[in-house]
């Protein structure tokens, strides 16, 4: 089966960038179905590993003088992650999934999961979001009860180099739908952040940062469905690579056009299109007359 990974870049009002990372790679036939401890495995031999290199390759693909936020989903929760060292002005959003192991402090004995550390803090507000349209879930607006805290993050008890791995001390947020509408799976979002978060005004833009994480997912909708590179089906390899390159640009560029018009809406074609390119799709979606062959055609006529 072949899988892959996209590293996006987008600004600070939701428009995409472009694409700063792309991985491809085929997984391997199971020859049984015994499941192997995949938490005992050194990161090399795991899929995890895509995501260190990813974050290798496009912090050091931005200038330095440009702040960095990666933002990842749970697969994302990976201790090498955590623990590689990033640039000055490279900074995590990720979200948690491993139930791990916490410390507020390093003269403290007692080690916390973190879910059950971080539910015992004191609430610093609440946000109301507005939920996008999932295929289990319709739009709606959802209320966010917010907490913070800080933490040492130890390092996994079954890690193959667990004795020469040291904490790493994480910023913690949890937003959790309290009181979710009749037959609707409360949301629940437990980030681990190195962003400096002390208020519920820092809580809130990384909240809204990692929101932004749905772009991705549009992005990869935009490649199957609007581009239906899967109909394709490519026999080989390389012919699926040379195709994955092509469509990622047209896939890009049409969630960018999305966005931008959704944002501007006032804004001309023109400033996205040369005019040979407007005039050519309008009749598709319009009318065959186009605007400015009915302006040319009055210019002759005076």
């Amino acid at each position: 089966m072949a899988k892959s990974a996209t590293g996006g870049a987008f600004d600070g009002v939701v428009t995409p960038s472009g694409l700063l990372h792309q991985q491809m790679w085929a997984r391997e036939k199971k020859t049984n179905t015994t499941k192997k401890p995949e938490t005992t495995k050194p990161t090399e031999p795991k899929e995890s590993k895509r995501w260190t290199e990813s974050l290798e390759i496009t912090q050091n693909a931005i200038p330095s003088q440009v702040r960095v936020v990666t933002v990842g989903d749970r697969e994302a929760d990976i201790y090498e992650l955590f623990a590689q060292p990033r640039r000055i002005g490279s900074e995590y959003l990720i979200r948690a999934y491993q139930k791990r192991s916490v410390k507020t402090a390093t003269t403290q004995t007692e080690v916390e999961k973190l879910p059950q550390a971080i539910i015992k803090t004191k609430p610093i507000g609440q946000l109301t979001i507005s939920l996008k349209r999932t295929t289990k879930r319709q739009p709606r607006p959802a209320k966010l009860t917010i907490r913070i805290a800080t933490y040492l993050l130890q390092p996994p008890e079954r890690h193959p180099q667990q004795s020469n791995l040291k904490p790493i001390k994480i910023q913690v947020i949890l937003a959790q739908e309290e009181t979710p509408p009749p037959k609707e799976k409360p949301i629940k979002w437990l980030l681990v952040t190195t962003l400096p978060v002390t208020d519920y005004q820092q809580a809130c833009l990384c909240l809204k940062w990692y929101s932004y994480r749905w772009l991705i997912e549009r992005y990869h909708y935009t490649l199957k469905s609007g581009c239906n590179i899967e109909n394709l089906q490519l026999e080989t390899a390389k012919r699926i690579e040379r195709a994955l390159a092509t469509y990622a640009i047209v896939a890009w560029r049409l969630l960018w056009l999305t966005y931008q018009a959704r944002n501007n809406p006032e804004t001309p074609a023109t400033q996205a299109f040369q005019s040979h390119e407007w005039q050519a799709l309008y009749p598709t979606f319009r009318t065959l007359n186009c605007p400015n062959r009915k302006l040319r055609r009055a210019k002759s006529k005076a």
